[in-house]
């Protein structure tokens, strides 16, 4: 059977992949959500305003200009997992990128260089990671969020450690 040579009429149209909004990033990031969910949960407890609903963490997200939210939501969760006291948003890159070496190296954002990357100056996903990863550190010593929950000691449910 001889071989024929399609028309490019026949070929198959390369469909335009339209590429994500960064909104629909976020929202496809499982990272968005735990720190969203966190903040419903434990925001009262870390000094984070608990009605900080997850469209105004989108918009902070989305903004054009480094978000001083973000950077405050940080530096609550930091103050919770360092046992550095008087932590500021000026010493926040540095110490936040001693818990990075300390806890996960790998995954530092923050770099190795003598002067840590800027948190201002990451891209809002990689921002939210570490946002997202703080927020995880702060229950390595769930005692210390339990205290500070509101719930009596009847509406406290039970919390088991996975260590």
């Amino acid at each position: 059977m001889p071989s024929r040579k399609r028309a490019a009429d026949e070929m198959e149209t390369e469909v335009a992949v339209e590429e994500p909004s960064t909104l629909q990033r976020l929202r496809n990031m499982w990272e968005f959500a735990n720190l969203a969910q966190y903040i419903s949960l434990f925001g009262d407890a870390v000094k984070i305003d608990k009605d900080l609903d997850i469209e105004e963490l989108e918009s902070e997200c989305l903004k054009p200009q480094p978000s001083e939210k973000l950077a405050q939501i940080g530096l609550a969760l930091l103050k919770h997992v360092s046992s550095h006291k008087g932590l500021t948003l000026e010493i926040f890159d540095e110490y936040t990128r001693r818990q990075y070496v300390a806890k996960a190296p790998a995954r530092n954002p923050f770099g190795t260089e003598e002067e840590p990357a800027k948190f201002y100056d990451l891209d809002v996903f990689t921002k939210i990671r570490v946002l997202q990863q703080l927020s995880v550190w702060t229950l390595n010593n769930p005692n210390s969020i339990r205290e500070r929950m509101a719930a009596t000691d009847s509406e406290q449910t039970l919390w088991v450690s996975s260590v």
